[in-house]
Formats: C-alpha cells, structure tokens, sequence
C-alpha cells in the first residue's frame, strides 16, 4: 500500500516578542493512488457478472481507500 502524505509550512514572525504565524497546507494522500481492500477469498461464491455491479464473488475486490484530502490551516503560536 502507498501512502504519501506532503505538508507544507511557513512560520512568520509577529512584532510581539515569542509570537509567530505558521500556515500549514497538508494533502493526506497526496499520490491519490488507489489502495484496495482484500479481495474476496470464500470459494463459496462463484465469480458472477451482474450489470450495473460488474463481477462479484471469489477473487474481486469491490472496496477501495478513501480520495486524496487537502486542509489548509492558520495557527498562532505564543
């Protein structure tokens, strides 16, 4: 599984003494890469074609991780 999570920070000085600005841009999943769960290993569910589903049943997969997530922050540090 891949995951890469970049961030990005700036830290600005105030005119008080000890106080500083810091803006902060994370992307939580920056690769966006797609990350899928398990594959469905019962024998009990022969693989079936089913439209609008597409296959189900031994061997496939129908759950993936979550999209790529961007916050951005403003924190005052004193």
């Amino acid at each position: 599984m891949l995951t890469w999570n970049p961030a990005l920070y700036k830290q600005f000085a105030l005119p008080r003494e000890d106080t500083f600005v810091q803006l902060r841009i994370d992307a939580l999943r920056g690769a966006n890469k797609t990350n899928y769960a398990n594959t469905n290993e019962t024998l009990s569910t022969p693989p079936k074609f089913t439209p609008w589903v597409g296959w189900t049943g031994f061997g496939t997969s129908r759950v993936a991780g979550g999209n790529r997530v961007v916050t951005i922050a403003l924190k005052v540090l004193f």
